[in-house]
């Protein structure tokens, strides 16, 4: 497979950065500006194989930097789902304590473990000020090429 172009890699840093607006990391990596043509390059961008093997690395990456996996993530929302349920000590009846938090954590592990969409797909939000130094070398090195 061929490797990601210097500005698909632009590209996936924003997105990274941005929490995944992809028309903004469009933009920001020097594709249309235009809202409308944004958009489509970035929907374009996100079916491409290599960007999504990049996307997947880095996401790897920043997981293992904040040592917040998919497993630790699953495991603090069951947390929430257990916390936020009581039982009855008398009947053993389960009470609801805190029904937004219940139906907020239900439906996060529902997200993640892909029950809403046909492709299975794992966001990670993260500041990510340690990649700015990349993608600043990725720009000089696109601005170099054109």
């Amino acid at each position: 497979m061929k490797e990601a172009s210097i500005r698909e890699k632009l590209f996936c840093l924003y997105y990274l950065e941005n929490g995944g607006v992809g028309a903004r990391a469009s933009r920001d990596a020097g594709y249309s500006a235009k809202t409308a043509a944004a958009a489509s390059a970035a929907s374009q961008l996100l079916k491409r194989d290599r960007v999504k093997k990049f996307l997947a690395e880095k996401r790897k990456e920043m997981e293992e930097k904040l040592e917040v996996t998919f497993d630790w993530k699953i495991k603090k929302l069951r947390q929430c789902v257990d916390a936020a349920m009581l039982e009855d000590a008398e009947t053993g009846k389960v009470l609801l304590d805190n029904h937004t938090a219940l139906l907020g954590a239900i439906s996060e592990l529902n997200k993640m473990q892909g029950h809403y969409s046909a492709e299975k797909i794992h966001n990670v939000h993260v500041v990510a000020e340690a990649e700015f130094d990349e993608i600043k070398a990725l720009t000089a090195q696109y601005e170099k090429q054109f």
